[in-house]
């Protein structure tokens, strides 16, 4: 995935120095979300370089998991689904708007799509 900027997680916004004014802050918004939704996005991180620790819930669909990267000791949330369940319920369509949601939020309080 690219690495997309993040907004701060604490501290003001500083909207004048993304753009002149809020309506400009607002259209380069919308600009970045619709060119991350339209990307076609192929990561290169696989489930091998990263070790379960522990569950942390269950879904209808899979699990959330709690893993460490091997690489550079940082802990993450995985989701883990059930290919095969996903499909025999026609739910691709909804996973896919799930993966393209996660992937345009950026906002420090709110789960983001890292990998």
């Amino acid at each position: 995935m690219d690495n997309i900027e993040k907004y701060p997680l604490y501290g003001p916004l500083e909207i004048n120095a993304l753009g002149s004014n809020y309506e400009s802050f607002l259209e380069a918004g919308k600009t970045e979300i619709k060119n991350l939704w339209d990307k076609k996005h192929q990561s290169e991180h696989n489930v091998d370089g990263y070790e379960m620790i522990r569950y942390l819930a269950k879904g209808s669909f899979g699990k959330v998991v709690l893993v460490r990267n091997k690489v550079d000791d940082g802990y993450h949330a995985m989701k883990v689904l059930e290919k095969e369940h996903i499909v025999k319920k026609n739910q691709l369509p909804h996973l896919k708007g799930e993966i393209n949601v996660l992937r345009c939020v950026n906002f420090p309080f709110t789960m983001y799509l890292q990998h």
